[in-house]
């Protein structure tokens, strides 16, 4: 099985050295190969304007904000918005809006455990049907015999679960309220139940908060060559909550997720942000308006102009936000 090392692509731009950073910089004035390099890596920032010209290719969609869990990184804890299911007629308009637009990929988590929705396996039917790639991530808990097959059968592209230690005593303390013989033992079920029912898909992601980097090396250990891809994922300061780099930036950049994503919330309401755990910035709500309305309407294009004129400050979410920030 070929292994695959990834760490979170809003985050390696804030560790690459300072020095290679500056050397790179200086490089790209003199050389066009050197030119496109760094053009390929900033390319999430060339090219962006106010108002672009289709939707993006990736749509997250939160089936639920409930949760079985209480992660120490997580801030569910400060979250004040209500919990609940997003309707199954809501959804399918989604689906259509999407589909409509040119949308390729569907993401069914956000701030909560998606297989706690009762109809996530029709929810994920409904995407395959309509020829969506879909994923979601889950926390594996709840990946029993029953459930897995039916994960299994729905054609579900991509399985990411979090694990994010390879102890015991280290998962049961990050995890609260989860077991880590159990999710072991449903991961190894669910491995199981594909090799038996000849299924190729869905790829199964491990991914790891790296709270701890020097743990970094034995988690790999841990699971290389038994799942598809290690997705290693550095902690957030969500958006100025926990500031955790003191190095001076050299430049804080547009956030491509006002170009390359949305994200819809259970309730329909829509968002721009990951981070935005609260739903603090709403720009538009699913149940009364088309998608493209609301991407391409002037709520969405101030964002964008604040951004693109740098005036972080003015949006409050993105004031402190790391991810930004090009160190």
């Amino acid at each position: 099985m070929k292994q695959i090392y990834r760490f979170s692509i809003d985050k390696i731009r804030a560790d690459i050295p300072l020095g290679l950073k500056r050397f790179i910089k200086h490089r790209l004035s003199q050389n066009i190969i050197f030119y496109f390099l760094y053009q390929c890596y900033l390319r999430d920032f060339i090219g962006l304007k106010e108002m672009p010209q289709r939707l993006p290719k990736s749509i997250t969609i939160e089936a639920t904000n409930h949760c079985n869990a209480d992660c120490i990184m997580c801030p569910r804890n400060q979250m004040t918005r209500k919990t609940g299911y997003m309707d199954i007629m809501l959804y399918e308009k989604i689906i259509s809006d999407c589909v409509r637009n040119g949308v390729k990929e569907i993401r069914l988590h956000n701030y909560g455990e998606p297989l706690l929705h009762p109809r996530i396996v029709d929810m994920i039917r409904i995407a395959k049907k309509n020829k969506l790639w879909v994923l979601f991530v889950t926390n594996g808990s709840l990946l029993s015999s029953e459930k897995s097959e039916k994960i299994i059968k729905s054609n579900l592209d991509e399985l990411c679960i979090s694990v994010d230690s390879h102890k015991k005593e280290d998962y049961n303390k990050i995890r609260r309220g989860l077991d880590y013989d159990t999710l072991k033992s449903n991961i190894s079920l669910f491995f199981e139940l594909k090799n038996k029912l000849g299924a190729k898909k869905p790829r199964i992601i491990i991914s790891h908060v790296l709270l701890n980097p020097e743990d970094k090396d034995n988690f790999i250990k841990t699971w290389e060559n038994k799942v598809d891809e290690i997705l290693l994922v550095f902690y957030h300061n969500w958006s100025g909550e926990s500031l955790l780099r003191e190095e001076k930036p050299i430049k804080k950049w547009p956030c491509p997720l006002l170009w390359k994503r949305i994200y819809i919330l259970w309730n329909g309401d829509v968002t721009f942000c990951c981070r935005d755990f609260n739903g603090g910035i709403v720009l538009g709500n699913l149940k009364n308006e088309p998608l493209e309305k609301i991407y391409f309407g002037e709520r969405y294009r101030e964002l964008r102009r604040s951004h693109l004129k740098e005036d972080f400050a003015s949006v409050p979410i993105c004031k402190d936000c790391r991810s930004l920030v090009f160190y």
